[in-house]
């Protein structure tokens, strides 16, 4: 019965500790609109801890290894800010929609970020007929 009663008492003052903090984000979805292929593709989430206790990020996991977050070391304190980076691979072409789940000790958890876009392929070159690179300056008759 002691058992039961100190998981109980863990258990009930984990709760209470996530109902204390909470990342109020500024954006939750950030949309890059179009972008050519190899062009930066990071956007900065900004956070308040809106809470009463130290805020914790343990992790950012992105939905696949195109999306690399970046998180703070550190403890937010209550009413500070802080950033969480969201870097894509912009060598991909095409539409993309990619959701970073942030695990923290916040009441809203994982709280979920997302970035979107289109990726275009760089314009091709045209070629014109009779114009070429070749150059055919002796004309013989």
């Amino acid at each position: 019965m002691e058992i039961v009663r100190e998981l109980l008492g863990e258990f009930l003052l984990d709760v209470l500790l996530h109902l204390r903090q909470e990342a109020t984000f500024e954006v939750s979805v950030h949309d890059f609109g179009t972008l050519q292929k190899g062009a930066e593709c990071v956007y900065e989430f900004k956070f308040t801890n809106t809470g009463k206790e130290p805020l914790v990020i343990e992790k950012a996991e992105a939905t696949c290894g195109c999306t690399v977050p970046s998180t703070p070391k550190e403890p937010i304190m209550p009413g500070k800010t802080g950033v969480i980076k969201v870097k894509y691979d912009s060598n991909r072409v095409g539409m993309f929609t990619k959701d970073v789940k942030v695990f923290s000790n916040a009441k809203t958890n994982p709280a979920i970020i997302t970035i979107k876009g289109k990726i275009e392929a760089p314009p091709k070159e045209e070629t014109f007929p009779g114009n070429n690179n070749s150059t055919n300056s002796s004309v013989q008759q």
